[in-house]
């Protein structure tokens, strides 16, 4: 449908006329029955409306931002928001020499680059594979992505991959996601997968033993991370990034932290993962997610619930807010309980003709008890009176 309203867009556009509005899609059913005189029956057509523009769609592009000399370097386009609506076309910006300093290398063969991304765009492909053979080592490559919609828009992003000798792992997010948000009293997971290069030759550069990758994560922002790190002090950890041991939590794919490990405030976590014996700097993968802690919202409960409750008139009825908890106060070393309350009394009244309940306020005396910041409201029951519901938060 897209590639026909952008054929009929084209078209008006070369004749200097005006864009069209609509379009008529005629459906045809290849499960109803052969007619010999119009081909498969047509069952109907339908008419849509092309709406004002809401602009662009965005695009993203996912892809290791290194990969290694012994894997197939795979990139994946797609809208933002889903939806497959729009043609995708790639190109190869620039070449790079690796690292984190990396200098213009103009003179790399990119034939082969450039073949495959042919082929890509001809067949509007949004998922483009390159075998090592087709790369060089030690270079970094800058794709640019295009996503047109329907409308002719156009949005773009870059990635840039750095092709290195050796083997990289690939480390991604097991649900795609590298930005989180937390409360202090939880804990916390981020749950990665790895996807290793193919053995090779038993003995050659590509043959690795999945047993000897290691994951490394630190906390690269000035916020605490007081559970990632033991009281035994190693400054012979080339990634720790501390003059303390690593907690075992943090050696594995998977971030796990117990609660208050993180501080509130906004964190950059870093994972390394690479094979045992590698030389820093080579052959590894890093990821960063953000993680923001926040305050963890507090629990307010009345002993015996929410009610409705039956209360005699005169009888002894005291309201209990003890049971209410701040969650952060249970990190260790805490303040005391520094807790205050604001009880609120409202009347309650039923019209027994529209069965419609209206809320007021109470009479003067239950106010001045519920005037009281304490966890506690005593001498609630010879206040109420007869026929009447009150309701106390």
């Amino acid at each position: 449908m897209c590639a026909a309203w952008r054929d009929a867009r084209t078209a008006a556009v070369e004749a200097s006329a005006a864009p069209p509005t609509d379009l008529r899609v005629t459906l045809k059913d290849a499960n109803t029955y052969f007619a010999a005189d119009s081909g498969f029956e047509v069952d109907g057509d339908v008419d849509v409306a092309m709406g004002p523009s809401a602009g662009a769609t965005p695009v993203n592009v996912a892809g290791p931002p290194t990969v290694g000399q012994c894997a197939h370097l795979k990139l994946t386009a797609a809208p933002v928001g889903g939806g497959w609506d729009g043609v995708t076309t790639w190109r190869l910006l620039m070449t790079n020499t690796s690292g984190f300093s990396p200098e213009p290398k103009p003179d790399v063969d990119v034939g082969a680059v450039n073949a495959i991304l042919d082929a890509a765009n001809a067949a509007t492909e949004r998922v483009v594979t390159f075998p090592p053979s087709s790369t060089v080592s030690d270079t970094k490559y800058t794709f640019l992505t295009e996503l047109t919609n329907c409308q002719g828009e156009v949005s773009n992003e870059t990635i840039r991959v750095d092709r290195v000798a050796g083997v990289v792992p690939y480390v991604y997010p097991a649900a795609g996601a590298l930005d989180f948000v937390t409360y202090y009293s939880n804990p916390f997971e981020a749950a990665f997968d790895v996807a290793l290069p193919e053995r090779g030759t038993p003995g050659g550069a590509c043959d690795v033993d999945a047993s000897n990758l290691v994951y490394v994560w630190r906390n690269i922002s000035a916020g605490r991370a007081d559970c990632m790190y033991t009281d035994e002090k190693d400054v012979s950890n080339r990634y720790a990034g501390s003059n303390y041991k690593l907690a075992p939590r943090a050696t594995r794919r998977t971030l796990a932290t117990t609660p208050f490990c993180l501080g509130m405030g906004r964190h950059v976590i870093q994972l390394t993962s690479y094979f045992e014996g590698s030389v820093k700097g080579t052959s590894e993968s890093i990821t960063f997610i953000n993680v923001e802690v926040v305050k963890s919202p507090v629990v307010a409960l009345i002993a015996g619930g929410a009610g409705p409750r039956a209360v005699q008139k005169g009888s002894v009825f005291d309201l209990d807010g003890s049971g209410s908890t701040d969650p952060d106060l249970g990190k260790p070393g805490a303040p005391g309980n520094n807790q205050t309350f604001t009880w609120q009394c409202k009347t309650l009244s039923l019209d027994a003709d529209t069965g419609v309940e209206t809320e007021s306020s109470c009479e003067d005396e239950l106010d001045e008890l519920f005037g009281s910041n304490g966890k506690f409201i005593r001498g609630v029951g010879e206040k109420i009176r007869v026929a009447r519901g009150t309701s106390s938060r």
